[in-house]
């Protein structure tokens, strides 16, 4: 996941610039308080990425107009209404777009952006943090089973403690600890596993599913550096001194299925490119390149 100015759409594959939405772009979705403050409802917390998971148990709620007579923070977010549904607003989603880096991640719910070129809402597809949402209800769990030990035994001790509260305690913050330690490992070595070899951005509906972008070309993944092939990655490649971007949509033992990156008629242009090849007999290899890491040469066997 390249730094913020590197990174690539994957949908018109313009370099990508992310902006919050506004009602214009989500109008199912957002709303306007009192104040005159744009708002979101925020997205359902999600452990696996969007490329394994497409669904999601988003849905907007039906009195979704009940902030609009109210005055509600320029950066408020996480604003309980009921049901478990919270809103992000324009002005947060800003601040937290600016300072990039891990502000984009979330622990229990998400950001919604898009891309600034062509207003394409984007989703985060892999989120290592939000597994550390098992270790924080795991240890307010412990605290409230401690607080519970310790009064009721607190009558059998004049000074509030006993021996018997003690080792609970000291079992449950144990357990607590031993679950805590393999999950942050865990979340460390998925964060710079992402940072190296995955892409992170997908494109998602109004409701945060997946679209699934319809491959325009498959080539052949036998000479590929399989580590750095994952499904929703950018590559760059070159035909004939001009460059694009592919987005891996699809991906098998033997061959990769990918969408050219654009919306200003580069689809066409690279397809016209390479069927003028095959007609004249030539065998087309294009050379792939991802985040700057050299992927292989990768031959073109089927247009669409």
């Amino acid at each position: 996941m390249l730094k913020r100015g590197e990174r690539i759409c994957p949908c018109c594959g313009k370099p990508l610039e992310l902006i919050p939405p506004t009602i214009t772009d989500l109008p199912h979705r957002m709303d306007e308080s009192a104040n005159k403050v744009q708002y979101y409802f925020q997205c359902k917390m999600r452990l696996f990425s969007y490329d394994r998971k497409p669904k999601t148990g988003f849905v907007i709620p039906r009195d979704r107009g009940y902030f609009r007579d109210k005055f509600i923070g320029l950066y408020g977010a996480g604003v309980p209404r009921g049901n478990d549904c919270h809103i992000n607003t324009v002005p947060y989603t800003q601040k937290r777009i600016a300072k990039d880096g891990l502000s984009l991640f979330f622990v229990d719910r998400e950001l919604v952006f898009l891309c600034g070129n062509c207003r394409q809402k984007l989703s985060i597809n892999h989120n290592p943090f939000g597994f550390l949402v098992v270790p924080v209800l795991l240890w307010g769990f412990a605290l409230m089973l401690a607080v519970m030990a310790l009064l009721c035994t607190y009558p059998l001790s004049k000074i509030g403690f006993t021996f018997l509260a003690l080792k609970i305690v000291f079992f449950i913050a144990l357990f607590a600890l031993m679950i805590t330690i393999p999950t942050v490992l865990f979340v460390l070595i998925y964060y710079f596993w992402v940072k190296l070899y995955i892409s992170n951005f997908v494109p998602t509906d109004e409701y945060d599913v997946l679209v699934i972008l319809p491959p325009n070309l498959s080539i052949s993944g036998n000479c590929l550096k399989k580590i750095l092939l994952h499904k929703s990655n950018i590559y760059e490649t070159e035909l004939d001194g001009e460059r694009f971007y592919l987005y891996l949509t699809e991906k098998s033992k033997f061959d990769l299925k990918l969408q050219v990156c654009g919306t200003d008629g580069e689809p066409e242009h690279l397809l016209a490119l390479i069927r003028e090849k095959r007609e004249r007999g030539e065998t087309v290899t294009l050379p792939l390149t991802f985040e700057g890491k050299s992927v292989g040469m990768a031959e073109v066997t089927e247009i669409f």
